[in-house]
């Protein structure tokens, strides 16, 4: 088996190399193929899992519908116009941090980081926790930038990463405030409180050494095709970092004001600090939950139901807020993903 994973790790390398004798290993008919089946069945099976949700959010649908046949019509124009330019902002900063962290290193141009970040969208929607954007955006590079775009895409999640636990632990110390105390008593509920931000500092301080990574050695062959790549972290000082860093929050808030929105215009009369809290700490559990094989929305869904339920929250109000909040900053960039992946050349020759 760790055979098996080194070949296909050396695979995948040599053929996101400039080397043109890797890429001749297939056919120039294979690579057709193989292209032309990669970007049509990516799209097909976002779009095609985009529809099966909306169908099954049947509530969800019925809620909308219901919504703009009793709403006034400047009431939905003003709702769909904010949802539109906080999503616009969240993806926005996105592709600027993202632009950010390539341009310097692989000399891309803005258009090449707004066409990953889309495509990324559209190939996360079919992973856990969308931890498969990164495919997206490399696939948005050039053959040789591949192995460096997709280290320096862990450099951006690590980024976003901490601004989600950052949020998260303010928003566990919340839920302590209000339920640990009584619960677990005074000093329990402190101790915890102590330890969290203990973990903040201690995530806080390994994040900002991610520049030493370029210094890592192995004995292992595998290890030697990828070290010449781990240059890219020398790049990484801490100003750079501190920059994605307070990118990455404010990228964080855009994403609650949409839960702020939408809560707002579903929910009479919210709690709006209940509401801030506790989709902190929604987003943050997903998050460290990536590895659980189940579509970020449904992750999401499960989660919230769970922590908005310990504050009385109407639960179905609260699958509406979610898939609703999926659907516009979520589902929308991956159609558009969908259609911009079909612009891509994935081998170098194809």
């Amino acid at each position: 088996m760790i055979n098996r994973l080194s070949n296909l790790l050396l695979a995948f390398l040599n053929a996101s190399t400039n080397d043109e004798s890797s890429e001749h290993i297939i056919a120039p008919a294979g690579r057709l193929i193989i292209s032309w089946t990669i970007k049509f069945g990516v799209s097909v099976a976002a779009l095609y899992y985009i529809v099966s949700r909306i169908l099954n959010e049947g509530l969800a649908v019925d809620f909308i519908f219901n919504a703009v046949r009793e709403t006034s019509k400047i009431s939905i124009a003003s709702l769909a116009l904010f949802s539109i330019l906080l999503a616009s902002l969240n993806w926005g900063l996105e592709m600027y941090k993202w632009n950010m962290l390539i341009k310097p290193q692989l000399g891309t141009h803005w258009r090449t980081s707004v066409k990953g970040v889309l495509t990324g969208t559209t190939f996360g929607i079919l992973s856990p926790n969308r931890i498969g954007e990164f495919v997206g955006r490399i696939l948005a590079l050039g053959p040789s930038q591949r192995v460096s775009g997709a280290l320096l895409s862990f450099v951006n999640s690590c980024a976003q990463s901490m601004a989600t636990l950052t949020f998260g632990i303010v928003g566990f110390m919340f839920l302590i405030e209000e339920f640990g105390i009584e619960a677990m008593g005074s000093l329990a509920s402190r101790m915890i409180q102590v330890l969290l931000i203990m973990l903040w500092a201690t995530s806080l301080f390994i994040y900002f050494k991610l520049p030493a990574l370029s210094k890592m050695k192995s004995s292992r062959k595998a290890f030697d095709r990828i070290q010449k790549y781990l240059s890219v972290f020398d790049s990484l000082d801490f100003r750079l970092l501190n920059r994605l860093y307070i990118l990455s929050m404010i990228r964080f808030v855009s994403f609650l004001g949409q839960y702020f929105l939408v809560f707002g215009f579903i929910i009479d009369d919210p709690n709006w600090i209940a509401i801030g809290g506790l989709a902190a700490v929604t987003l943050f559990t997903s998050t460290v939950l990536s590895f659980v094989p189940i579509p970020d929305i449904m992750l999401r869904e499960a989660l919230s139901l769970s922590y908005f339920g310990f504050f009385g929250f109407n639960l179905v109000e609260v699958s509406i807020g979610v898939f609703l909040v999926w659907f516009i900053n979520v589902a929308m960039p991956a159609v558009v993903g969908s259609i911009v992946l079909f612009s891509y050349r994935i081998f170098k020759s194809a």
